[in-house]
């Protein structure tokens, strides 16, 4: 415990609150990187005899207000230091037996960045153009340190998703951090730099947690996107350079790694992506890696010139000692009992990607969305004046009975709109795919059909033969080991057959009729042949009572 006097000193809105203004019980403030940096106050209010809430019907402390707290120890006055600046979100009044207190929640400027989801495409940006973007909309934020990013995306979206998460996930993307302090924003990829601080055990070390953490450690991270031209995925290639140094500890990557049995991890990303993102991403894995190699807390005296982002150094810990970057600074001050600072060292492995509440709840939170596709069955077909056209589909995951699974799915085809497209809508009894728009289980959209039962014709090994096939056994048929295309209305064992094909393979086109009728074209010239009569005419100008010529010509005509 200190047995300095601490003096702090709150600014309202630019104003020095008097000291007998309030009566403060504690503070207590966090700063992190990639969190949005957090305060507390605790002030005693709230007289029993005048039935007053002095403080609380004050103007100090209402919400939006911008609150400064200073520190410093009695006698010291010119090493004041602003530990913490950020605006009243949250006011909360407790009352017990015999005291009252008033509970003040303060957040940094910049949680006007993660209050609203926002929907935006950049075209050709860099992240760091996007992230100075974001921050260039609040005019409560300063732009300190945006370190620049080569990459240019020819688009990057962001979907339904807060400036800050958007911003956060970048950054991590590139293997940077996200520090704010004082409503100040930087962003940058975390270094050893030259120590500013060292704490001595024996000396000025006492209070102290930490690990050495073997999970997540790699000695090389391969990143894979899609290569759509080779079909494969395709390797990033890393780029030639002395490798990062976050921790300097007493054992080698190689012997952590090892332990677990992690020392390569793959990165894949089945998807188009360009090689230089992907090596940015495992440079990013590998900084995740580093930073949590060592991890824990450190207490120490106050000390306001403590900041995120600096390079501390630690003696006489054995192992732990060497060079290690602070990750978050917090201040914790009780009256009457000091005020200490609590130093972390080292994040966590995993991605701020991960974290739940980034990506929106399914179907907006309006119900409890559904996952993945379902398989269905069609029950028919309903034209409905304003929904349109839609298909009745049994679903069985939704209910045991079919009458209680039925729902109105919309169609998919491959070409749809209005006047024009494509239609085969699946017919009672098919199965198909369903899935639902944004995850909400009253959006269902039939994908395609399944031939799950029966195929109309059995596959070939090769898998030459393809075509459309109706129920009424009108085909379109495509055999590319006979090399034809034929056109027909009934299967070809069937008398009533009419068809029409076309033989690449013998260079002929066929055209038959169901009365015997036909036509056929080869290298052997053209041959009709009539079942009865046979009647050729010319109509000229397309008027059956006009009348044109007929030519016969030929080398030899034989008329029998």
């Amino acid at each position: 415990m200190s047995s300095t006097v601490v003096t702090n000193t709150i600014k309202s809105n630019g104003k020095i609150l008097p000291l007998g203004s309030y009566q403060l019980l504690s503070i207590d403030t966090s700063k992190e990187f990639n969190k949005i940096p957090l305060a507390e106050l605790k002030l005693s209010d709230g007289c029993v005899a005048n039935q007053k809430f002095t403080t609380l019907e004050s103007d100090a402390f209402e919400p939006g207000a911008l609150i400064e707290i200073f520190m410093r120890y009695e006698g010291n006055n010119t090493n004041e230091a602003k530990i913490f600046e950020g605006v009243v979100i949250n006011q909360e009044i407790e009352r017990t037996q015999y005291q009252s207190v008033l509970t003040i929640e303060l957040c940094d400027p910049c949680i006007k960045m993660s209050t609203l989801r926002k929907n935006k495409v950049y075209k050709n940006h860099t992240d760091s153009k996007i992230i100075k973007d974001l921050i260039s909309t609040y005019k409560e934020l300063k732009e300190k340190k945006i370190e620049s990013t080569s990459f240019t995306h020819p688009q990057m979206v962001q979907y339904y998703v807060s400036d800050w998460d958007f911003m956060v996930s970048r950054a991590e993307a590139n293997g940077q951090l996200v520090q704010i302090d004082n409503g100040e924003v930087s962003v940058f990829t975390p270094q050893i730099g030259s120590t500013d601080h060292t704490l001595t055990f024996g000396i000025d070390l006492a209070h102290f947690d930490l690990k050495i953490n073997s999970r997540n450690q790699y000695e090389k991270v391969h990143s894979f996107g899609l290569d759509t031209k080779k079909d494969q995925l395709e390797l990033s290639i890393p780029k030639k350079g002395k490798e990062q140094v976050l921790n300097i500890v007493d054992y080698k990557t190689s012997q952590l790694s090892d332990a677990v049995g992690g020392r390569e991890a793959n990165l894949i990303h089945a998807v188009p992506t360009d090689p230089s993102e992907l090596q940015s991403w495992s440079d990013a894995q590998l900084v995740k890696s580093r930073l949590s190699v060592v991890q824990g807390t450190i207490r120490i005296n106050g000390n306001g010139k403590i900041k995120v982002g600096q390079t501390l150094k630690i003696e006489n810990v054995s192992r732990f000692n060497g060079e290690h970057i602070i990750t978050g600074v917090r201040h914790g001050f009780v009256t009457g009992s000091g005020w200490y600072t609590y130093i972390q060292v080292g994040m966590d492995a995993n991605w701020f990607s991960t974290q739940p509440d980034i990506i929106a709840t399914q179907a907006a939170g309006l119900l409890p969305g559904i996952n993945g596709l379902q398989l269905g069955t069609v029950l028919g077909h309903v034209e409905d004046a304003n929904l349109g056209f839609r298909i009745k589909v049994n679903i069985p995951a939704l209910h045991q009975e079919t009458k209680a699974a039925e729902v109105l799915a919309m169609y998919t085809t491959l070409d749809a709109g209005v006047d024009h497209g494509i239609f085969f809508p699946p017919e009672k009894g098919d199965r198909v795919v369903v899935g639902f728009l944004n995850d909400d289980p009253r959006q269902a959209i039939v994908l395609g059909a399944m031939h799950s039962n029966k195929a109309p014709h059995t596959e070939k090994k090769k898998n030459t033969y393809k075509g459309i096939f109706t129920k009424s056994n009108y085909q379109l048929l495509f055999d590319e080991e006979k090399e034809t295309v034929t056109l027909s209305t009934a299967d070809a064992d069937q008398s009533n057959e009419q068809i029409l094909a076309i033989n690449q393979k013998e260079k002929t086109i066929k055209l038959e009729d169901a009365h015997g009728n036909s036509i056929r074209m080869g290298k052997d010239g053209i041959k009709i042949i009539s079942a009865k009569d046979f009647s050729l005419e010319a109509a000229g100008n397309f008027d059956i009572n006009s009348k044109g010529k007929v030519k016969v010509k030929g080398k030899k005509v034989d008329l029998i």
